[in-house]
């Protein structure tokens, strides 16, 4: 049975979980296919990696005015390549 997207989920906050090591745990709810999915070598593997990996670049989160300013700066940067 293929796994959900809310099995991964749950299962990447577990993966979390291991590799912090929150001293609060509220994991209430995770299901069986969650846990066996985090059993599984590839997926907690793939996701340890992730979290643990140092930044590749840097995030902003975006709203509605940084949306529009980077827009304007993707579509500058087109026209220049476009001619």
């Amino acid at each position: 049975m293929p796994n959900t997207i809310s099995q991964k989920a749950s299962c990447a906050s577990l993966v979390g979980f291991d590799v912090f090591q929150p001293t609060l745990r509220s994991l209430g709810g995770i299901s069986e296919a969650a846990k066996n999915l985090h059993s599984q070598l590839g997926f907690g593997v793939s996701v340890r990696e992730m979290l643990t990996k140092h930044p590749a670049g840097e995030f902003y989160p975006l709203n509605p005015r940084n949306l529009l300013a980077r827009l304007e700066e993707l579509e500058t940067r087109l026209q220049k390549v476009l001619g």
